[in-house]
C-alpha cells in the first residue's frame, strides 16, 4: 500500500497500530454486498490527511464479494478484495491487498458507517485492541465481537462522500 490508504494505516502504526492478518474472519463471505456502498467516494484519510481527496471506487466483483480501487492523487491505482463477516448484528469487511505487494498478512478488519446516504466513515482493527489475542480465526472473531465498543478496538481510517452521477461519470 503505497497510497493515501497507506499513509493513513502509517500513522496508525506509529500511533497504535493497525491490525493486519494471515487470514479473514471467515473464508467464504457471510453476506450480501451492500448496494449503498457501491459506487465512487471521494475520501480523505484519518487522522494524517493531506488535504487531497483520494477516489475510492466500490464495486460488486462477484457474489458477495467487493471490488475496491483506490487512487490517490498522482499515484497509481490500488486494487483490493473485500468480503462481509456477521459478528452479531454487525457486519466487518475482511479487506486484502490484490497484487504481489500484499505479503504474507494481506488481510485487515475494518467497518463501516454510512451516516447519511452520502456520507461514508470506515474503521479499521487496530493492533492495539487486539493485543494478547490468538492468532486464528475463531480467536480474532471473538475478540472482535466482544471489544467492538471498546475504546482503541477501532480507529478511523476514511471519510469519504459520495460522488455524484456527473462529476463520476467525468473521473472515468
Amino acid at each position: 500500500m503505497r497510497t493515501a490508504l497507506a499513509v493513513a494505516c502509517l500513522s496508525l502504526l506509529l500511533a497504535v497500530g493497525c491490525h493486519s492478518s494471515a487470514f479473514p474472519l471467515d473464508p467464504a463471505p457471510q453476506a450480501d454486498v451492500d448496494p449503498a456502498l457501491l459506487g465512487d467516494w471521494s475520501c480523505l484519510a484519518v487522522p494524517s490527511s493531506e488535504g487531497r481527496a483520494a477516489s475510492l471506487r466500490v464495486e460488486r466483483a462477484r457474489d458477495k464479494v467487493y471490488r475496491l480501487t483506490f487512487v490517490a492523487p498522482d499515484e497509481a491505482g490500488e486494487t483490493y478484495e473485500a468480503h462481509a463477516s456477521q459478528l452479531g448484528a454487525r457486519t466487518l469487511l475482511n479487506v486484502r491487498e490484490l497484487g504481489p505487494q500484499a505479503g504474507g498478512k494481506p488481510w485487515t478488519f475494518v467497518r463501516y458507517r454510512l451516516t447519511r446516504p452520502h456520507l461514508l466513515e470506515v474503521q479499521i482493527a487496530t493492533q492495539e485492541g487486539l493485543e494478547g489475542i490468538e492468532e486464528s480465526p475463531g480467536a480474532m472473531r471473538a475478540a472482535l465481537q466482544e471489544r467492538a465498543d471498546r475504546l482503541g478496538m477501532f480507529e478511523d481510517l476514511l471519510v469519504c462522500v459520495r460522488q455524484r452521477q456527473d462529476d463520476a461519470a467525468r473521473a472515468r
